[in-house]
């Protein structure tokens, strides 16, 4: 019996290793894929009893676009398309010790000389190559950040 795994992580029982409304799935050895897209086995380079994902097509990861001050919380698209054409504004991340392993992409789309800064939660830091600091700025178009969650802080990737 597989394991039906939604975006939030909560569990529906399946017997089927291959359900078409299935966005995640983990088989009896706890390895997690895509249920539809990859139902082989685990890749070679993979290490004994990770978690991984694989697909052979598309992969569809949600996004929105922000154009004034928001918080974003574990439920929130993991692509956020940041417009500050009308108004500089803040990106807050969610809380670091109930986010791990989340991972956002924040991108500024706009050629405004209005920047959009990227917060931590409370005191959280994001960790920037060797420094870290309560936020980072993103002035220019183009201009991107990836985060990624350790439980503590955020991680610039």
């Amino acid at each position: 019996m597989h394991q039906l795994l939604n975006y939030q992580g909560g569990t529906i029982p399946s017997d089927s290793a291959n359900t078409a409304s299935a966005i995640m799935e983990r088989d009896a050895n706890g390895q997690c894929f895509a249920s539809g897209i990859n139902a082989g086995a685990e890749p070679a380079a993979a290490p004994t009893g990770s978690a991984y994902l694989s697909t052979t097509g598309a992969m569809l990861i949600g996004g929105q676009t922000y154009t004034t001050t928001a918080t974003l919380t574990a439920a929130s698209p993991h692509i956020a398309k940041c417009n500050a054409t009308s108004a500089a504004f803040t990106i807050t991340l969610p809380v670091a010790s109930s986010s791990a392993n989340l991972f956002y992409r924040i991108y500024k789309s706009d050629s405004s000389a209005n920047a959009v800064t990227v917060k931590g939660n409370g005191t959280d830091n994001i960790q920037v190559g060797a420094t870290g600091a309560n936020t980072t700025s993103l002035a220019t178009q183009g201009a991107v950040v990836r985060l990624w969650c350790d439980g503590t802080g955020w991680v610039a990737l």
